[in-house]
C-alpha cells in the first residue's frame, strides 16, 4: 500500500506515516507505539487486500506474490515479533490476527495469492497462540466472510452493470460465487468490530487459540456461542491499543448501527491515556494528557480507541441520533425512526411510518441520514442562530471541506436520476451554498431556521427542518403521482402546486411537504420558532465521512441546546443563581434529596454543566451515584469535564453490597478521578451502612477527603462520643460532614467541619445562620437556631424525607412549577403545599 499523510479530519497528537508492507514501514509503526503509548495491550491485525490482477494462477508473477505475502502475512508478524516481547514481560496481553474465509474458501479467479496468505496467517496464529498461552498472552483468530464495504458495494453495483442488474442482484452475483450466504446478506463491519471488541475483553479470558467465523453461514461451523458483552460491567478494560490498516474489513461503519458496542470502561497507564485509531495507511496516535485534562477524561476517551476497530475515527456516542433506513426488499418498504434529542428526554419518541408506494424508490447506495426530534422550549438565545449562519457563510468562503464539492455533485447526480435537474432544482445545501458564493451571506430568516442552514452551509449537507406538529399522518418520502397538493408562496401569495409524476419527494397524508426529496420545502409543515415539535433530518451520501455527519448533527443538537435551554433548566438556574447570590461555600449538585438516581445521563451532565457555569468562583460537588461502576466512571467523567470540583458518591444498588465490593467501587473511582472524593453515607436512600472500620479503609485511599455522614444522636454528649469515635478510624485531612438537617446544630457542635445541607439549597440565608455561629463557636446560637427550625424538620419526617418538601417549597417561591419532581414522585396534595408554606411563613425562611 503506499502511506498517506494524515487526513484533515485526524485529531491526532502524532500521525506516523508509514508503509506496512514493508520492514521499515512495521519497525516505524512499532516505534512509534512504544514511545508514545510506552507499551500495549492489545494488538489487532486487521491489514489486508489483495491487489493481484484477474486471471488465477498463472497471472501471478514473482512480484504479485510477494505483494500478497507483504500485505496479508508479514505486517503480523513483523509487529508481532516487535510488539510481542513487552507483552511477555508484562505477563499479559490479547494478539487478534483478522484472517479470512478464503484461507478454506479461495475464489482461485483473482484471489489465489490472497488466500494463500491468509491461510498462512491462521496457521502462524496458532502456532503462536501455543507458544505464548503459558505466559499470559492470548491469541485468537476472526475470518470474515463477504464483509459489506464501501468497496463491496461498489463491487456488487459494477457487477449489476455488467448483468443488466441493480444492487440487489450484484449482491446475488457474489453470494452465489461464494456457494451461498445461509443467512440472506453479507455481514457488516460493525459486527466484525463488535466481535473482535468481545475477544478483546476480559469476557473472552478464556478463548486463545481458536478461529470465529463471521460469514453469515457460508462455511458451516459449529463452535460455542459467543456470550453477549454485558453493557454495564466495570471489567471490561481494552487497554492500550495498537491497530493496523485493513482494507478487507474497513470502510465507515453505518452511523446508527456502528454506535452499538458495549460501553468501555476507563483505564489508565503511567499518568498517560493514548487512544490509537486509523488515519488512512498510517498509525494515529492520540496522547490525551494535557494542562486541562484530567485523568478521568483521559480515561475515558479510551473509547475512541475502541471504536477504531471498526476502522473509523472517533465517532461521538453521546448524541442519541439514528439512521434513517432505506430497505430495498421485495416491498421496497422506507422507514425513519426518530428519537429525542438532549433538549429534553421526556416526550415520547416519534416513530414515521413505513410506506410502499406504487412505483420503488432505489436509495443512493451508501445513503446515510441523521434525525433528530426536538420537543422545544422558549427561545432564550435567538442570537445563536445568526451568528452560527454568518460564521458558516464566512467559511463557505475560506474553508470548506475539501469534500464538499464531491458530495454535492453526488447529490446533483441522484437528483438527475430520478428526473430533477440539478442545475435548475439542485439538493437544499447546493443551493444555499451557490446564494452565499454569488452574494456572500444569507439573510437572517428565524433563529431555529438559521441555525440548520448554518449546518448545511458548514458540512455541505442537506438539512431540513419540520414542524411535526403539522403534520397530518406520518412522513414519508415516495414517488409522487401528480395529484398530491404542495403548499408553496408565488410572488408573495399563497398558492397550490402539484408535483411531477414520478418526483420523489416528502409527503404525509394530506399533500407533499418537500419537493424532488430535500430541494423545497412546503409551507403548512415549515419550521418556525414557536414550533413545539421540530423535527430535523440530515442527509449524506458516502462522499460525505460518516464522522462529519455526526459533528454535523451535533453542531445542530449544540445550538439548539443553547439557544432554548429548557424550562426544566430555567428552573434550576434559579435555584442556582439565588445560591450564587447568597454566596454559599460550595454547591453540591444532583445529592441530598436523591433527585441525581431519576434523571437520564445527559440529565445529569447538563445539569452539572449548568452549576459550574453559574457557580463561577464557588466551588461545586457533583454527585455521581449510580448502579453500576461503569456508569459511575462516565458520570465521573462528564462532572470532571464540565467543571466539578469535586465528586459525591453513595453506595447505590440492586443486590445487597458487601463491604469490600463498596471498598472496590470506591478504590477504582478515586484512581481515575483527578479531584476529591467525598463518601456519602445515606442508610436511608441507599439501604447501605458503612461500617466505622469501612469509612477507615475508605479515608486512607489518596482521593477521599470528606465523608457525609448521616445524622447524629440526639443529645450533644452522645453526639460528641460518636464523631470522635469514628474520627479515631480516619486519615487525618479527611473532614467529616453531618446531613440529616435536623441533626445539623449536634454534628457541628460535636466537631463536624462540613453541613452538607437539603434546606440550605432552597433557603442559603437561613442555613449560613448556623454554619456561621458554628464557625466561631457559638455552641449555644447554633442549638438555637436549629431547634427554631423544628416545624420544618416535621415536614421532612411526616412526608418520609425532604425532596418532596423541599420541591414545593421552590414550586411556592416560584423557582420550579408546582410539579416538578421526575415521575414516579408526585408532588404533595394542595392542602401538605399549604402547610408547607404556612412554615416557611412562620420560620421567614430565607
Amino acid at each position: 500500500t503506499t502511506a498517506r499523510h494524515a487526513s484533515a479530519e485526524c485529531r491526532a497528537d502524532a500521525f506516523v506515516t508509514a508503509d506496512l508492507t514493508t520492514v521499515t514501514g512495521c519497525t516505524s509503526v512499532a516505534e512509534a507505539v512504544q514511545t508514545h503509548l510506552g507499551g500495549v495491550d492489545i494488538i489487532v491485525h486487521v491489514a489486508g487486500g489483495s491487489t493481484a490482477p484477474g486471471g488465477g494462477f498463472a497471472a501471478l508473477g514473482e512480484e504479485e506474490w510477494q505483494q500478497e505475502l507483504n500485505l496479508n502475512l508479514l505486517p503480523a508478524v513483523r509487529l508481532d515479533r516487535a510488539l510481542l516481547p513487552a507483552m511477555l514481560q508484562q505477563g499479559g496481553g490479547v494478539i487478534i490476527h483478522v484472517t479470512s474465509i478464503q484461507r478454506e474458501l479461495p475464489l482461485p479467479e483473482s484471489t489465489t495469492g490472497y488466500a494463500a496468505a491468509k491461510a498462512a496467517l491462521s496457521a502462524y496464529s496458532k502456532s503462536l497462540s501455543k507458544e505464548v498461552a503459558s505466559q499470559g498472552v492470548r491469541v485468537v483468530r476472526v475470518a470474515p466472510g463477504w464483509i459489506e464495504t464501501e468497496a463491496s458495494v461498489a463491487m456488487a453495483e459494477r457487477l449489476a452493470q455488467q448483468a443488466g442488474t441493480d444492487y440487489e442482484g450484484g449482491k446475488q452475483i457474489i453470494m452465489k460465487a461464494l456457494g451461498g450466504i445461509p443467512l440472506g446478506r453479507p455481514s457488516q463491519p460493525i459486527e466484525v468490530a463488535n466481535l473482535i471488541v468481545f475477544l478483546a475483553s476480559s469476557y473472552a479470558a478464556a478463548i486463545t487459540g481458536t478461529e470465529f467465523v463471521i460469514d453469515g453461514g457460508t462455511i458451516p461451523t459449529v463452535s460455542s456461542s459467543v456470550p453477549e458483552v454485558c453493557p454495564g460491567d466495570s471489567n471490561f478494560s481494552p487497554g492500550r491499543i495498537s491497530h493496523s490498516h485493513s482494507s478487507s474489513i474497513s470502510g465507515p461503519p453505518e452511523p446508527a448501527s456502528s454506535l452499538a458496542l458495549p460501553p468501555l470502561s476507563p483505564v489508565q497507564s503511567s499518568g498517560m491515556s493514548v487512544s490509537a485509531m486509523m488515519c488512512t495507511s498510517g498509525l494515529a496516535l492520540t496522547s490525551t494528557k494535557s494542562a486541562t485534562d484530567t485523568p478521568m477524561a483521559a480515561a475515558s476517551r479510551h473509547s475512541s480507541a475502541m471504536l477504531g476497530l471498526a476502522l473509523h475515527p472517533s465517532i461521538s456516542t453521546s448524541i442519541p441520533l439514528l439512521t434513517l433506513a432505506l430497505r430495498d426488499n421485495s416491498s421496497r418498504e422506507i422507514f425513519l425512526c426518530l428519537r429525542n434529542c438532549l433538549i429534553r428526554r421526556d416526550t415520547a419518541s416519534l416513530t414515521v411510518l413505513t410506506s410502499a408506494p406504487a412505483k420503488s424508490i432505489k436509495s443512493p447506495p451508501g445513503f446515510r441520514a441523521l434525525s433528530i426530534s426536538v420537543q422545544a422550549a422558549p427561545v432564550v438565545n435567538p442570537h445563536v442562530g445568526v451568528t452560527a449562519l454568518k460564521a458558516a457563510c464566512e467559511a463557505v468562503l475560506s474553508d470548506s471541506p475539501n469534500w464538499a464539492e464531491s458530495h454535492l455533485a453526488a447529490w446533483a447526480d441522484v437528483f438527475q436520476k430520478f428526473g430533477a435537474k440539478p442545475k435548475r432544482t439542485p439538493c437544499s445545501a447546493d443551493a444555499l451554498r451557490k446564494r452565499v458564493l454569488r452574494d456572500g451571506t444569507l439573510p437572517a430568516l428565524d433563529p431555529v431556521v438559521d441555525l440548520y442552514n448554518a449546518v448545511s452551509l458548514r458540512y455541505a449537507v442537506p438539512v431540513g427542518g419540520e414542524n411535526i406538529a403539522a403534520y397530518q399522518g406520518a412522513p414519508r418520502l415516495t414517488v409522487a403521482t401528480g395529484t398530491e397538493p404542495f403548499d408553496t408562496m408565488k410572488e408573495g401569495v399563497m398558492a397550490v402546486e402539484y408535483p411531477a409524476p414520478g418526483e420523489v419527494v416528502w409527503c404525509d397524508d394530506a399533500g407533499v411537504t418537500c419537493r424532488r426529496w430535500n430541494w423545497r420545502q412546503g409551507i403548512r409543515t415549515r419550521l418556525s420558532v414557536e414550533a413545539q415539535h421540530m423535527w430535523f433530518i440530515l442527509e449524506s451520501l458516502p462522499q460525505m465521512p460518516p464522522d462529519q455527519l455526526h459533528e454535523a448533527g451535533k453542531m445542530l443538537t449544540d445550538g439548539l441546546e443553547e439557544m432554548m435551554p429548557g424550562r426544566q433548566c430555567n428552573g434550576f438556574t434559579k435555584i442556582l443563581a439565588r445560591l450564587t447570590a447568597a454566596r454559599v461555600d460550595s454547591l453540591g449538585v444532583l445529592g441530598s434529596t436523591g433527585s441525581y438516581a431519576y434523571l437520564s445521563r445527559e440529565q445529569r451532565k447538563r445539569s452539572a454543566t449548568l452549576a459550574c457555569q453559574v457557580a463561577g468562583e464557588i466551588p461545586v460537588m457533583v454527585c455521581v451515584g449510580a448502579i453500576s461502576t461503569d456508569a459511575v466512571l462516565h458520570l465521573a467523567e462528564d462532572a470532571q469535564s464540565a467543571g466539578a470540583a469535586a465528586l459525591l458518591l453513595p453506595a447505590m444498588s440492586y443486590q445487597p453490597l458487601r463491604n469490600e465490593e463498596v471498598y472496590a467501587l470506591f478504590e477504582t473511582v478515586t484512581r481515575h478521578a483527578s479531584v476529591p472524593v467525598c463518601v456519602y453515607d445515606n442508610p436511608g436512600t441507599t439501604h447501605f451502612r458503612f461500617t466505622d472500620e469501612l469509612l477507615g479503609q475508605l479515608s486512607s485511599l489518596k482521593g477521599i477527603r470528606s465523608i457525609k455522614i448521616p445524622g447524629v444522636p440526639d443529645t450533644p454528649i452522645a453526639a460528641a462520643e460518636r464523631v470522635a469515635a469514628l474520627r479515631q478510624h480516619l486519615r487525618p485531612g479527611v473532614t467529616l460532614g453531618i446531613s440529616g438537617d435536623a441533626s445539623a446544630g449536634l454534628g457541628l457542635n460535636a466537631g463536624c467541619e462540613v453541613w452538607y445541607s437539603v434546606c440550605g439549597g432552597i433557603f442559603p440565608e437561613t442555613a449560613k445562620q448556623i454554619t456561621q455561629a458554628a464557625a466561631i463557636n457559638d455552641a449555644e446560637r447554633v442549638t438555637a437556631l436549629t431547634h427554631r427550625l423544628k416545624p420544618l424538620w416535621d415536614l421532612f419526617r411526616k412526608h418520609g424525607g425532604s425532596i418532596r418538601v423541599i420541591a414545593a417549597a421552590a414550586g411556592i417561591l416560584g423557582l420550579t412549577d408546582a410539579d416538578c419532581l421526575p415521575r414516579p414522585l408526585l408532588p404533595l396534595s394542595a392542602a401538605e403545599v399549604a402547610e408547607v408554606a404556612a412554615v416557611m411563613a412562620a420560620l421567614d425562611l430565607k
